[in-house]
């Protein structure tokens, strides 16, 4: 018994909100799952923690993933004239508003969650914990991401309207102090069993891979290594799946996937071209696709590829491929991958070949390259070298998750000079953050906007 979905898919048919405009703006709203009826019961609390997880899939995902993919070099497109892709992006651009908003909003429902949890008695003391927790990862993960893509954002702690409205832009010490001390608390509380059977709610490894991307980014090699080998050392998520079943929702490295109630994402019918005769919208950039080796798995598994004929000639176009299912499917369902096993063999191997374990970065990179039937790599490299091929492989087995290439270029120091190179049309100092949505500057007169935005 799937209990999670069954409540998830009932609470959501019952009490899904509308979204909320501005996050500044959000009141007590008459018609959100966080009243305080919603506590009253356990299927209403599950219901209202659903919502945060649906919202991550359906609502963030769709203005997300492929976006922060087209903004880097990993997609390329073939539609109309698109801001992400030229790397100049207006403050009224409505893609970059969604994405703002929708951040913010599941973040205001993860206060409200923590809020009103605190204040009932009705949920048994296991179940209170599990739903704190669980809220206070997805908060953590959102502050994360908001962080990478803007800088400068204002770290909202609580639901209280008239405070929300001037919040002041808070600086990186901030941000990351919250981040990690709630996800270091949630590692402490949260079981190991997962909550739900096809691992679509947070566990306390779930917490770890998340703290692993995060010292990463702070360069903590060794705590970040400590948190991927803890997980990989677990026996839950290894061996890694062979490369046609990382997608699946039964695949055994995922960590935490968001459910899909028909077994596709939300971006399926967008990525994945309707037929073979279709030109795809999204593309995989060139230099994305020269990366592969000749006889890469990932290439005839993650990778599709369309030859159309215009005019009596044949064009080859490639497409992300991934994610299989167009359609609903409920012999081969597929989730939304959030965090999964070959991620953390890459960071302990980074982890490893920063503090001087060349050969030990290269066991758990040929891990990975193993599995993608490419030679393995000699464990002989200097340290930047090491370092160079694992920031490849990074490239080729991480495209299109969660931003993972913006990042990568961003905390080496490299978005710059890749990117430059990559779009005519991108800033330095300018396209290495998002502008903060012109209509926040508008309903919150404290927040400023990032340089070089008007």
């Amino acid at each position: 018994m799937r209990h999670f979905l069954q409540l998830f898919g009932f609470g959501l048919l019952l009490l899904t909100t509308h979204s909320c405009s501005k996050l500044i703006e959000v009141g007590s709203p008459k018609n959100q799952l966080t009243t305080d009826k919603v506590f009253a019961d356990s299927l209403s609390a599950i219901s209202a923690l659903g919502n945060i997880y649906f919202k991550l899939a359906n609502n963030l995902n769709s203005n997300y993933n492929k976006q922060l993919s087209l903004y880097t070099d990993e997609f390329s497109f073939t539609a109309t004239d698109e801001e992400f892709y030229n790397g100049q992006i207006s403050p009224n651009n409505g893609t970059n508003s969604n994405i703002w908003n929708y951040f913010y909003e599941i973040i205001y429902s993860c206060n409200d969650i923590l809020e009103k949890l605190d204040l009932t008695n009705s949920l048994k003391p296991r179940m209170k914990s599990q739903m704190i927790n669980e809220a206070k990862f997805v908060r953590a993960f959102c502050y994360y991401h908001l962080f990478i893509l803007y800088e400068h954002i204002p770290l909202i702690i609580e639901t209280n309207v008239d405070k929300n409205r001037i919040a002041l832009q808070a600086d990186s010490t901030e941000v990351f102090t919250l981040i990690v001390s709630d996800l270091i608390e949630v590692k402490k509380e949260l079981p190991i069993e997962y909550p739900s059977s096809d691992r679509t709610r947070a566990n306390k490894w779930s917490a770890s891979a998340l703290l692993a991307q995060v010292y990463l980014y702070q360069q903590r090699w060794q705590e970040a290594l400590d948190e991927a080998d803890a997980i990989l050392s677990s026996g839950l998520y290894t061996p890694i799946s062979e490369i046609n079943e990382v997608f699946l929702a039964s695949s055994k490295e995922t960590i935490l996937q968001l459910w899909r109630k028909d077994g596709f994402i939300s971006d399926a019918t967008i990525l994945i071209p309707s037929s073979n005769t279709v030109v795809p919208r999204y593309l995989i950039a060139e230099s994305l696709h020269a990366l592969f080796e000749k006889d890469d798995l990932r290439q005839s598994n993650w990778l599709g590829v369309n030859n159309v004929e215009m005019d009596g000639v044949s064009q080859a176009y490639t497409f992300p491929y991934k994610y299989k299912n167009r359609s609903g499917s409920h012999s081969a369902p597929e989730y939304l991958k959030v965090l999964r096993a070959s991620e953390q063999y890459l960071i302990r191997a980074e982890a490893k070949a920063h503090l001087g374990d060349i050969s030990g970065a290269i066991l758990d990179l040929n891990i990975i390259r193993k599995r993608a039937g490419v030679p393995e790599e000699e464990a002989s490299l200097e340290k930047q070298t090491c370092l160079e091929l694992i920031y490849r492989e990074r490239q080729i087995e991480l495209f299109n998750e969660w931003a993972k290439r913006f990042i990568d270029l961003k905390r080496t120091g490299k978005l710059n000079t890749v990117m430059t190179t990559h779009k005519v049309s991108w800033k330095n100092g300018v396209s290495e953050r998002l502008p903060i949505p012109f209509s926040e500057l508008i309903y919150n007169p404290n927040l400023i906007q990032n340089e070089g935005y008007y």
